[in-house]
């Protein structure tokens, strides 16, 4: 209700709305006609987390976090979170993660993780994926993580190393393929690490954006997420391809 209207004449107020009700009223003991004009209607935005990242494989193993403070973050004062003008998620690294919430059939080599990330840079090393036997993180079988100079390594039973900085103002695209004594990482169109040993093992959990024991978190953005039990080499070249179209990253 809209008060202090005491006779003629032109009157300016502004109403915020707060409660789930949206009307308000104008009104008179003595009636009268009300004009309204110039009406300025301002949306007060919001921001949004991410409670579950859903599996799309049919496995109903989604990613999840239920502390809202370890939440990573999609929407900021009403906008959409963007890494290359599309959605992403962002993570605040210092306790941002979704880890899974139940075991997924044994992932053996080989395999295929890949993803679109964008890092900040910090010091020690943070993990973009915790994949692991145990789902706490304690017995780590295949991990994607950014050293405190902004290289990528991967891990599954030994370490391999990107050459090449990942940019912190853009999207890159990794894609790790763990394939017992022949394992590569790939750094947007290249081929970027020479073969290496990791060959990752009987995986059944995952986390992103940090350790599964939520430490080592990344700051900065995931925004796609994908990983194939089975070798993709034969496709690799169009499903690059077609990521790098989506997020025009190289």
């Amino acid at each position: 209700v809209i008060k202090g209207i005491t006779g003629n004449g032109s009157y300016s107020f502004e109403y915020t709305h707060t409660e789930s009700d949206g009307r308000f009223l104008f009104t008179s003991q003595n009636g009268g006609l009300f004009e309204l004009d110039n009406v300025k209607v301002q949306e007060y935005g919001t921001d949004g987390y991410v409670t579950k990242l859903y599996d799309q494989a049919g496995n109903n193993i989604h990613l999840e976090q239920s502390t809202a403070a370890n939440q990573p973050q999609v929407i900021s004062g009403g906008e959409t979170i963007k890494l290359n003008n599309r959605p992403t998620m962002r993570f605040d690294g210092t306790n941002d993660h979704l880890k899974t919430g139940g075991r997924f059939p044994a992932l053996t080599t080989p395999n295929v993780l890949c993803c679109v990330v964008r890092p900040v840079h910090e010091s020690g090393l943070r993990y973009i994926c915790d994949a692991g036997i145990d789902g706490t993180g304690t017995a780590q079988r295949q991990i994607l993580g950014i050293t405190s100079d902004d290289k990528v390594e991967m891990f599954g039973g030994a370490w391999a190393n990107l050459s090449t900085v990942l940019s912190e103002t853009t999207a890159s695209l990794l894609w790790a393929n763990f394939n017992s004594g022949n394992s590569t990482l790939d750094l947007n169109g290249n081929v970027d690490s020479s073969t290496q040993d990791p060959s990752g093992g009987a995986l059944d959990s995952l986390g992103i954006g940090a350790r599964m024991s939520n430490t080592s978190n990344l700051e900065g953005d995931i925004s796609e997420f994908l990983i194939w039990d089975f070798s993709q080499e034969s496709s690799k070249l169009d499903i690059k391809a077609n990521i790098n179209t989506h997020y025009n990253i190289y």
